[in-house]
């Protein structure tokens, strides 16, 4: 998709005078999940804005999911690694964040308190536009930002906000994670509202407590789905080993904890 030149001050006054129109704004992310490693892996987020809501999850895999929503019978290439979706409601300072672990999709509340310190730092993009600096630490990270203060919107991606304008660029002090506006554009309120994950058998809504328990749960028995599928019989195997299954499972399992080691919050 070609992206429109970033005159981001004018989109923002046209479309939030036409009440259905959302904006959306394209950030590339870069990151290191693997701190060992070299190599910065790339998606593209969306941060979508309307007067009632932010939310922030994967672009491409929400154009998957819409693919996939508009034809089902056919097969799609598998892109877009982050499954997580981020909303925010204005003047609050709770996320609901939605993740999916196994074949469950769960939803929690996340309370982020952001102490920005802006600086006297400015300089200017690629169009001209002028950026200031902004400085924060937030889970065992410090990062810095540049906001555009021509753009009335106190947010940005992932759970950064609070700013007087649009983040533009967002980066740690380690570049381990970095985010980049690319793009923007409008699009129609309902087109946002594309089921996540088709890979979902349900949906629960916990604490963060509860959900991080759950994740060193599976950390600890990764099979563990499998297994109840074998043992309740919706998982029936013809002339195959289950527990070489769980065994591959597991080994891979223990393989993804090595070398996906490098989070974005590095604490809670």
């Amino acid at each position: 998709m070609a992206f429109k030149t970033l005159s981001l001050f004018l989109i923002f006054i046209f479309s939030f005078t036409h009440a259905q129109q959302v904006n959306r704004f394209i950030y590339e992310l870069r990151y290191k999940d693997d701190s060992a490693s070299a190599l910065h892996k790339s998606e593209r987020m969306c941060l979508d804005v309307d007067a009632q809501e932010y939310s922030f999850r994967s672009y491409d895999r929400f154009i998957l999911d819409s693919l996939y929503h508009s034809d089902n019978t056919k097969a799609y290439e598998e892109v877009g690694n982050i499954l997580y979706v981020f909303k925010r409601k204005p003047g609050k300072n709770s996320f609901a964040i939605t993740e999916v672990q196994g074949a469950i999709r769960y939803t929690y509340d996340d309370p982020v308190i952001l102490d920005w310190v802006i600086t006297k730092e400015k300089k200017k993009d690629a169009q001209g536009n002028q950026l200031q600096k902004a400085e924060v630490s937030f889970r065992g990270r410090k990062w810095n930002a540049y906001f555009n203060p021509k753009i009335p919107i106190s947010t940005g991606p992932y759970k950064f906000y609070g700013l007087p304008g649009l983040i533009v660029e967002l980066y740690d002090d380690q570049n381990d994670y970095s985010f980049t506006l690319i793009g923007n554009h409008t699009i129609a309120c309902e087109a946002i509202n594309i089921p996540g994950s088709r890979y979902i058998d349900k949906d629960l809504k916990v604490s963060k407590t509860q959900f991080f328990q759950i994740l060193a749960e599976y950390k600890k028995d990764p099979a563990r789905d499998f297994k109840a599928g074998v043992y309740n019989g919706t998982i029936q195997l013809v002339d195959r080993d289950p527990n070489d299954i769980i065994r591959g499972i597991e080994e891979k399992a223990r393989e993804d904890q090595k070398k996906y080691n490098n989070p974005i919050e590095l604490v809670q």
